[in-house]
């Protein structure tokens, strides 16, 4: 392991408690008046635990994902001119992308369509690509707007 990836693990464990400490105090105020039995409290036991993951999980900062979309346009391909032809509209559809709510930060669930015409002397994106760009975009809290302007900055 190099030390800016040992770097990283300390950093992202150091989120992670920051993380559970505040789903506790979360935790705690949810079950403040209720009756919560022994089951109950059980079953709730490493909740702010695994919320606090799946949150990181779900999310990433604006540094990892500029990095994440550079890594996905890195590689494009000729587009057909070079054989003659001239490039056409490219659509792709629908992409999923769970992403959340700025407001709320409740989760919410895009249907995303792309499409573009790819510039004469341009390179194409593979669709798969485009689907990845959508999906790594949509990984911080975003207004459907502001997705949709970033998707196109990209594009």
């Amino acid at each position: 392991m190099s030390k800016s990836e040992w770097f990283g693990s300390v950093l992202e464990n150091q989120q992670l408690l920051e993380l559970e400490k505040a789903y506790e105090i979360i935790a705690a105020y949810l079950g403040r008046d209720n009756d919560l039995t022994e089951v109950d409290l059980s079953n709730m036991r490493d909740t702010p635990r695994r919320v606090a993951k799946s949150f990181m999980e779900m999310t990433q900062t604006r540094t990892q994902i500029s990095q994440k979309i550079k890594d996905i346009i890195s590689t494009a391909f000729p587009s057909s001119k070079s054989s003659g032809h001239l490039p056409g509209i490219i659509t792709q559809g629908p992409i999923e992308v769970v992403s959340l709510c700025p407001h709320h930060w409740l989760p919410v669930k895009y249907e995303i369509f792309v499409s573009y015409i790819p510039s004469i002397e341009g390179n194409v994106l593979g669709l798969s690509k485009l689907a990845r760009l959508c999906i790594e975009l949509g990984k911080r809290p975003v207004l459907q707007e502001d997705l949709t302007k970033d998707i196109v900055d990209v594009l």
